[in-house]
């Protein structure tokens, strides 16, 4: 499932991060969504994917911002890139 490759980038940023955190931070759903889909070998609903969306630009945008006000060259170049 895409949401599990995009959980491991997120977890490479956060190492906290747990799959029920994922699930209901950024899926917006319950905790047994992502295994109730799993044990039924479907993929997540095109409604579930635009709440991924959603949580990802605006994270997207939260890091653009960061990266365009910091003065160390280097740093800025970090926060563009994750």
């Amino acid at each position: 499932m895409i949401t599990d490759e995009i959980f491991a980038q997120l977890k490479t940023v956060d190492r906290k991060l747990t799959e029920n955190e994922f699930t209901t931070k950024y899926l917006k759903t319950s905790r047994s969504y992502l295994c109730n889909r799993r044990n039924k070998g479907r993929d997540v609903s095109n409604d579930v994917l635009l709440n991924l969306y959603g949580e990802l630009a605006g994270i997207g945008s939260v890091w653009r911002s960061a990266a365009a006000t910091e003065p160390n060259q280097r740093l800025q170049s970090r926060w563009q890139h994750i």
